[in-house]
């Protein structure tokens, strides 16, 4: 944290800290929607809603140009598996997840449940 206030000053951090907060929050409220919507469909007895974690990872190109390296493999193996994921892209790139490769722009949101995987564009 010192480098980081280092590096852009306490104010920016704390800019930022706020932005990463109010993130956090809408996407816990998307979450929670979202558990409400599995639990009706496929019964509560199998889904309860665990700890949320917000990650804010920056996809490095070599790992998204070289098809063998998976980015998200190497989270997961750090993070642990989720049964929810968001992947909010800032510019257009080739996104490589479990074994599919697409497009994508600052207007898709990638969203992975388990082992299943769509692709919105807003």
């Amino acid at each position: 944290m010192e480098e980081a206030t280092a590096m852009i000053g306490e104010q920016k951090l704390q800019i930022l800290r706020q932005k990463v907060e109010n993130v956090a929050r809408q996407l816990e409220g998307i979450a929670e929607e979202l558990v409400e919507v599995i639990a009706q469909s496929v019964g509560k007895q199998f889904f309860q809603l665990g700890e949320s974690t917000l990650s804010i990872y920056r996809y490095h190109r070599a790992n998204i140009i070289d098809r063998t390296s998976s980015v998200i493999g190497d989270i997961i193996q750090i993070s642990g598996p989720y049964a929810f994921t968001l992947h909010l892209l800032l510019e257009p790139t080739e996104l490589c997840l479990q074994n599919l490769s697409f497009d994508t722009n600052p207007h898709t949101i990638v969203v992975t449940m388990g082992k299943e995987l769509e692709v919105r564009l807003i």
